[in-house]
């Protein structure tokens, strides 16, 4: 049959992000949408824990990981006559987990997928603004805009390819600089943090590249797309890393150290706090809780963590004069209810010193980064130096 005389492939209808989507549905579209894809879940664990659920044997943890490459792959399966190719596997992750489902891709080997990720776990603030009036958000729509029309390139099968734009020398110094001192840092590192460390450099590149287009699209319309990255936005992504992202990093992968039993310990004693509970029933706070207290067997190990860090103190007593098992009754520790921060209840002095939290660093705009120069310093952040004239 001659090749005009063949039956094209389906389109695939344009779109740029996805929700709910099988791993076979990913391959499909990533195969027919050369620009790459977003994946926003709410909830990451129902993503993760639907890896392998028809069969695979780690194929679907392996796609995902490649995920983050850009490269090309190819899908080999049963149900399909030919392999799927995919010229640029290219999908983005966007959700959240809640903390005690972690395990779900912090434990076991490490395969590389927790360091492919950049994490964010900040502090709770009390305070609440709500919005008032109506926000303009044409400005968005425009840099949105500009960003969705930005030419792709053509390869030698006349196949769209994404555009490659190289580092400026100067560029490429810093990243060199960058990627010398997380060498060093990943060094003195073990576990899931040295693969974070060593994954720092990709990091780097792929939010310079994001920096670059972000402060071109909000610019002024008349100005060219970028045709190179800039010392600017590689000293800027190297910021964001130092001042944030590798701190969260930190504070995810040292609580996931934290042996499950403690972890219930500590969130029995938060919702004490948090609510002022000066007596309470085990099986009351169990049903409110729920999560990781939900079981009375995890309810129960969490009170006897309280229980040896003198937080709390029984007072188990029957109803009347009935026969029958006690009521699991404790009266909490002032201590822990009072006004203060929560890092100082003794428990957390007990199971470890908590994570610190650095604040992220303003990224001053491109306009305001006139000459800056790359020096490292201790921790491995780049600082710009930028002089006026």
């Amino acid at each position: 049959m001659p090749d005009n005389a063949r039956e094209p492939p389906a389109p695939v209808r344009p779109r740029i992000r996805v929700a709910d989507a099988t791993v076979e549905a990913l391959g499909a579209l990533a195969a027919g949408l050369p620009r790459g894809l977003l994946l926003v879940r709410d909830e990451l664990a129902g993503w993760l824990g639907a890896f392998d659920k028809y069969g695979g044997g780690g194929s679907d943890r392996a796609f995902a990981i490649e995920m983050y490459g850009g490269r090309s792959y190819v899908v080999d399966r049963m149900k399909n006559p030919e392999p799927l190719h995919i010229r640029h596997l290219s999908i983005g992750v966007l959700g959240g987990v809640q903390p005690d489902k972690l395990e779900m891709i912090l434990n076991g080997p490490d395969d590389g997928l927790a360091s492919r990720l950049l994490w964010a776990w900040p502090d709770t603030k009390p305070e609440f603004t709500l919005a008032r009036g109506v926000q303009d958000d044409g400005p968005m729509q425009s840099a949105f805009a500009r960003l969705t029309d930005l030419a792709q390139g053509i390869d030698e099968f006349g196949q769209p390819e994404p555009v490659r734009l190289r580092l400026t020398p100067e560029a490429e110094d810093r990243l060199e600089a960058f990627a010398r001192d997380m060498v060093e840092r990943c060094h003195e590192a073990s576990g899931l943090l040295a693969g974070t460390l060593g994954k720092a450099r990709g990091h780097a590149l792929r939010l310079s590249a994001v920096l670059e287009h972000l402060w071109w699209c909000g610019g002024a319309p008349s100005v060219a797309e970028p045709r190179e990255i800039s010392p600017d936005a590689v000293t800027a992504a190297a910021d964001l890393l130092n001042a944030y992202f590798l701190p969260m990093a930190e504070r995810v992968f040292g609580d996931a150290s934290i042996p499950v039993v403690e972890r219930r310990g500590m969130l029995l004693a938060r919702h004490l706090r948090q609510n002022r509970i000066g007596e309470f029933n085990a099986r009351d706070v169990r049903r409110q809780v729920g999560g990781m207290l939900r079981d009375a067997s995890d309810m129960e190990a969490a009170c006897k963590q309280l229980l040896e860090a003198n937080l709390i103190r029984q007072r188990f007593a029957r109803a009347g004069e009935r026969k029958g098992r006690k009521a699991q009754n404790y009266e909490v520790h002032p201590e822990v209810i009072a006004d203060r921060p929560f890092a100082e209840i003794p428990i957390l002095r007990k199971m470890g010193p908590p994570v610190p939290v650095v604040s992220l660093a303003p990224i001053a705009p491109k306009t305001e980064l006139l000459a800056p120069k790359a020096q490292t310093a201790q921790g491995g952040k780049i600082f710009s130096v930028a002089t006026k004239g």
